[in-house]
């Protein structure tokens, strides 16, 4: 294995083991650091939005509120932890938020 794979490994691998203390503690101390971000971006109805790094998908979230449902939210992370979680709060989004 290469440097750079073992550092993606060890990379991937924080990020998974950390991913429950995302979904349950730090996602909602980062709650106005999210919607600054949002509030900044300034997305509109109908809009694409790529969501990179996006963790437990907290942010993917609110775009898809503000794109809402001609709109298009990508999200993408490194580690499947994550995603899984991320995945888990889309699918618990009202119909026409996704």
């Amino acid at each position: 294995m290469s440097d750079r794979e073992e550092g993606l490994a060890w990379q991937v691998g924080v990020w998974d083991r950390i991913s429950q203390i995302y979904w349950s503690e730090i996602d909602r101390r980062f709650e106005p650091v999210v919607d600054s971000v949002l509030a900044r971006a300034d997305l509109q109805a109908g809009e694409h939005v790529l969501d990179v790094a996006t963790g437990t998908g907290a942010v993917a979230e609110k775009a898809a509120v503000a794109v809402g449902p001609g709109g298009h939210v990508l999200a993408i992370d490194i580690s499947p932890e994550m995603l899984t979680l991320a995945r888990a709060r889309a699918d618990q989004a009202p119909r026409g938020s996704k």
